[in-house]
């Protein structure tokens, strides 16, 4: 991801924030496709929390607290145990992007937010059900 400067990514964090406006709280968060910089900026957001940072090139994550090397189609949680998952420009990059939001949505507490930006477009995401939901999602968003 770069940088966490889109409107789109200010945005969703923004409201993440009037989620959980006790930014202490003991969270448990996954971030999907970051790198060391959204560690540290994810770490300055939500600083009580226990954050987990996935990534399938495990450079981008040197030296940064607890990183998983993976490619999101099988995420290494238990059902219903993260608070929060994040993933910035990252799904568009997939191969299969249903794969990933279905995992995101199984290791998801029952109501726990998500929140996904792109930065290309999403044609090539609408081959299924799942990945046409999720286009208008991100489409929607914008």
């Amino acid at each position: 991801m770069g940088n966490m400067s889109g409107p789109i990514k200010i945005k969703l964090l923004k409201d993440l924030l009037r989620t959980y406006p006790d930014r202490t709280v003991d969270l448990k968060v996954l971030d999907i496709g970051g790198t060391r910089s959204t560690s540290t900026f994810m770490k300055d957001l939500f600083p009580g929390s226990d954050l987990y940072h996935l990534n399938i090139d495990p450079h981008s994550l040197n030296e940064v607290a607890n990183a998983i090397i993976a490619d999101g189609t099988r995420l290494p949680f238990r059902d219903e145990c993260l608070d929060m998952v994040t993933s910035f420009d990252t799904i568009e990059h997939l191969i299969h992007p249903d794969s990933l939001v279905k995992e995101v949505f199984r290791v998801l507490k029952q109501g726990g937010p998500v929140r996904i930006s792109h930065s290309q477009s999403c044609r090539h995401l609408q081959q299924t059900r799942v990945s046409r939901r999720l286009c208008s999602i991100l489409v929607s968003s914008k």
